[in-house]
């Protein structure tokens, strides 16, 4: 900081003024940034200090959790829909197998997948045997395929097909 003279002569006849006055380098304020979205709801604070928050909501508007830094992984309109990959399983004819489906299913919001529905095979049956399983009741020998749909609970959903063969059973004098 330094002192600095200014004068200023005023245009009045037989008057002149003198005006002393100190000058310093402004320094910037530090500037918090809040961020709303579309409802008017805040959900994003940058502090100077760096300590930034992220808020998250519910589809009914409720704030769900705050962050340090990051993505929301719920909320109004911020849901990414499940991906279902095709599975594949078999056994022998005339008895059951258990496929979990959803071990190569992926959530990028990190939801948890269930399965909601499966379409029933042209030979054997298909049931929901958990929110990860299902078991397939094998007919007659050969390939058949069926469909299940998955749920993330957020809204988001997907399909994919599983691919099952049933071979016959043993029925030689080595068995």
């Amino acid at each position: 900081m330094g002192l600095m003279l200014r004068y200023a002569f005023l245009r009045v006849p037989l008057l002149a003024s003198v005006v002393v006055g100190v000058c310093s380098t402004a320094f910037a304020q530090p500037t918090t940034v809040y961020a709303y979205d579309s409802l008017g709801r805040l959900i994003s604070v940058d502090y100077p200090s760096g300590q930034d928050r992220v808020y998250c909501y519910d589809a009914a508007g409720n704030r769900l959790e705050k962050k340090a830094t990051g993505t929301c992984s719920g909320g109004a309109g911020s849901n990414t829909p499940p991906v279902a990959n095709n599975d594949g399983g078999g056994g022998v004819a005339g008895t059951a197998v258990d496929i979990n489906v959803t071990a190569n299913d992926t959530d990028a919001d990190g939801d948890s997948l269930s399965v909601v529905s499966v379409t029933q095979p042209s030979s054997g049956t298909v049931a929901i045997l958990s929110a990860s399983t299902v078991r397939v009741y094998l007919g007659s020998v050969g390939n058949r395929s069926f469909q299940y749909t998955i749920s993330d609970g957020n809204g988001g959903v997907a399909s994919a097909t599983v691919y099952v063969t049933s071979a016959p059973g043993c029925t030689g004098q080595y068995c």
